[in-house]
């Protein structure tokens, strides 16, 4: 009687909400918000009653990342509520172990916010940063892992459009999971900003589905969104070989300054750079990959079926093998050390340093949040129990 009466003072009993969760440190930031570390108080309650004794970076706590995204720069302009809509649904609907899923999205007073599995092993950016490039070796697991999770985000017809290292965390096994959903975009077959045309009067099948818009990360994003043209799901293809070349490289195969630029021409388009020890199926991927015209790259004749039976898949000799890789059967190169926090600290140094209080919404952005967000809220199952 005692367990039920104490958990449930000051938690909402009729819906999941910040009530339910104890927050813990920052771990990520973005234009419009944090990443935050939580856990469920139902779980810290067992621990202290039954005296299990329990660290944050241990495989088996079940701790969740809370994604806070401030409501009042969102709702100030449409792209941007939009976008948050767009990785909410994207998040609900993808059934990947490659993806990350969201088990719970509600509004707060001045937030919008995102709740998914916390994943312990921090970002693959973070443990290049630390150990430098990786062999072809390391660098093929995640190449194959990270396909397998774009491949099941275009099952949706969503384009993903912002694939790098930064947005691909490991779990506590060191397996990725693709996150940050919120530049995806669902495909067409009418050209919405040209007289909603059908899209394949200029595109046949299987290239009818298209879309319009820049965004994505510089140095990685393809030159038809740079050039402002339609695109299907071509852009993810290249944003993954120049991914690729990160993993081995370290460096981004491109100039950001090169993507800054309002448009791009082939004629002064460079071919990613390489180290010089890299090998030739491994340089010829890669080189396919990032091809200028969507047209000529990889990818382009069979989707990712015919990423898969590239040569530097298909005809290695160190026992790689894409059915142990989907069942998660297949040892990854990098096993996190739970024992350190695998995130930039930074972050929780900067909020306890910086970190300022917000003014309560007024009441005309209130009724804006109502209005954009109406029916955001999520749940995976009931609310926590406390019995």
């Amino acid at each position: 009687m005692g367990l039920c009466v104490s958990l449930s003072e000051g938690i909402n009993s009729e819906k999941v909400d910040k009530t339910h969760f104890k927050i813990l440190s920052t771990v990520g930031k973005g234009g419009f918000g944090k990443v935050k570390v939580a856990q469920d108080r139902k779980m810290i309650h067992k621990i202290k009653i039954t005296g299990r004794k329990r660290s944050i970076y241990t495989r088996e706590t079940p701790y969740f990342a809370m994604k806070f995204q401030d409501l009042k720069s969102l709702i100030q302009k449409t792209q941007l509520w939009q976008n948050a809509w767009t990785e909410r649904s994207l998040m609900s609907k993808v059934k990947s172990p490659f993806v990350v899923e969201l088990k719970y999205a509600f509004l707060d007073n001045l937030d919008l916010v995102f709740v998914m599995p916390f994943l312990r092993g921090g970002d693959l950016g973070y443990y290049l940063q630390r150990g430098g490039a990786m062999s072809e070796r390391e660098a093929r697991f995640y190449a194959a892992e990270m396909l397998l999770g774009i491949e099941a985000i275009h099952k949706l017809n969503y384009v993903y459009r912002d694939l790098k290292l930064e947005n691909v965390l490991l779990d506590a096994e060191g397996h990725i999971r693709i996150t940050d959903l919120g530049h995806a975009i669902e495909l067409s077959e009418r050209d919405k900003e040209n007289k909603n045309v059908l899209f394949a009067e200029r595109y046949p099948p299987p290239h009818h589905m298209r879309t319009r818009g820049c965004a994505g990360t510089p140095g990685y994003i393809a030159p038809e969104l740079i050039n402002m043209k339609s695109y299907g799901f071509m852009p993810d293809f290249f944003t993954f070989g120049a991914t690729l070349a990160r993993l081995i490289s370290k460096t981004t195969p491109f100039s950001t300054k090169l993507m800054d630029k309002n448009s791009v021409k082939r004629e002064n388009f460079p071919t990613p750079w390489l180290p010089k020890n890299v090998s030739s199926e491994c340089r010829d991927l890669i080189r396919r990959l990032c091809a200028f015209e969507e047209a000529k790259r990889l990818g382009f004749e069979n989707f990712w079926e015919e990423v898969k039976e590239h040569p530097w898949f298909s005809q290695n000799d160190e026992g790689f093998d894409w059915e142990e890789v989907k069942s998660k059967s297949a040892k990854p190169p990098i096993m996190p050390n739970l024992e350190e926090l695998n995130f930039n600290p930074l972050y929780a140094a900067e909020e306890q340093i910086m970190g300022k209080s917000r003014k309560p919404l007024k009441s005309e952005d209130r009724d804006k949040v109502q209005e954009v967000f109406k029916g955001i809220e999520y749940n995976t199952s009931r609310p926590f129990q406390y019995e």
